[in-house]
């Protein structure tokens, strides 16, 4: 299982004293769909169904305002 994130941050610097933080994040950047459990009891009526799959590929873009 391979789970890649990623970050590119910047600071920007506005007027004296006053800054500005700009962050991109990438969650999951492969995006594989890898199944973390199924249900393996053969006698089951729902054998072989996916129950818990890794998260899906998320973005964020956030800012901070420093003073």
């Amino acid at each position: 299982m391979w789970s890649l994130d990623l970050r590119v941050p910047k600071k920007l610097k506005i007027a004296r004293g006053v800054s500005v933080g700009i962050t991109a994040d990438l969650f999951n950047v492969l995006n594989n769909d890898v199944v973390l459990q199924r249900t393996r009891d053969a006698q089951s009526s729902s054998f072989d169904r996916i129950n818990e799959l890794i998260n899906p590929r998320v973005a964020r873009i956030g800012l901070r305002l420093q003073f």
